[in-house]
């Protein structure tokens, strides 16, 4: 049953509980979490902050297990997706943590509650005929197809993410033995290896650059419009118009955080462009899950 605990006049349990999200906030940084993060935890603080002074519920230090399972269940009600609830959870389990750690709470009220449990969702995929039809589509002669042709086989021979892929620097290429340094969620980084074709493909389009004098003063691989280093829609939209020539249904499976690749068979949500294909083939490729870790980068490769 709820707690209907409530003063007539909140401002200052209001101040305190901004205090805390502000403190929350300066923790975030300083342990270096990516801009992306900081929003969905301080989003879900304030969800439930506004929750709770809509219900008539104490202080944020002061909710309960009880008060929490409700917060949950009204994010149920409303329709959010159980990931969205997930997301929810995790960032108020560290939030709660956090308290706990400043010792503004004795226990983690979250620490009563059992995490929402996401339902096996397998999303849309191309198929490798789907893919080499795409590929087909970029004229590599062309600036714009040679790198298109090269974002293709990246995104289907390593299974990094959009973001991380638009995120590549000159200087995470080694070709020569390659690898790619790939930067990932907080800044975490590991290496993945590409195979002959994709790395050819990177060599014709790096070459194209060096011969039009386009090589980008960011620093960045993938040029955009007007020399800019290619954003995360500019990604979308050049395999939107590859899909589009290529007359293979565009297959998009966007989502507010982009979920990784834990185990085969949980893929992640940039545009679909081979995360499941290529996971699909990884049994047969490399026959099991330690192996297609290792060649995610999840795992050190080793001489066996």
């Amino acid at each position: 049953m709820r707690n209907l605990t409530q003063t007539p006049n909140c401002s200052a349990n209001c101040a305190l509980s901004a205090t805390l999200r502000d403190g929350f906030a300066l923790t975030l940084r300083a342990e270096g979490r990516s801009p992306k993060t900081l929003r969905v935890y301080l989003d879900a603080v304030d969800q439930l902050r506004a929750f709770a002074r809509e219900q008539g519920m104490p202080d944020l230090p002061t909710l309960t297990a009880e008060h929490l399972r409700e917060f949950l269940g009204n994010l149920y009600a409303r329709s959010n997706k159980p990931a969205t609830v997930s997301n929810r959870y995790r960032a108020l389990s560290r939030f709660f943590d956090w308290l706990r750690e400043e010792g503004a709470v004795s226990e983690s009220p979250m620490s009563r509650i059992k995490p929402p449990q996401i339902p096996a969702q397998i999303l849309p995929h191309y198929d490798a005929g789907e893919v080499e039809a795409m590929l087909r589509a970029c004229d590599h002669s062309t600036l714009a197809g040679a790198r298109d042709r090269a974002i293709i086989l990246m995104l289907f021979d390593t299974g990094v993410r959009g973001g991380e892929l638009v995120g590549l620097n000159l200087a995470d290429l080694d070709l020569s033995r390659g690898t790619v340094l790939v930067r990932g969620k907080d800044g975490r980084e590991r290496v993945v290896s590409i195979g002959s074709r994709t790395g050819l493909a990177l060599n014709r389009y790096l070459r194209t650059l060096q011969r039009r004098e386009a090589l980008p003063p960011h620093g960045g691989v993938w040029v955009g419009q007007g020399a800019d280093r290619l954003t995360f829609d500019g990604l979308r939209m050049l395999l939107q118009r590859r899909a589009q020539k290529a007359r293979v249904c565009f297959r998009e499976s966007m989502h507010s955080g982009e979920r990784r690749l834990s185990r085969p068979g949980r893929l992640a949500a940039i545009p679909t462009i081979c995360r499941l294909s290529w996971a699909g083939q990884a049994a047969r490729c490399f026959g099991t899950t330690r192996r297609l870790q290792q060649r995610r980068g999840r795992l050190p490769l080793t001489s066996g």
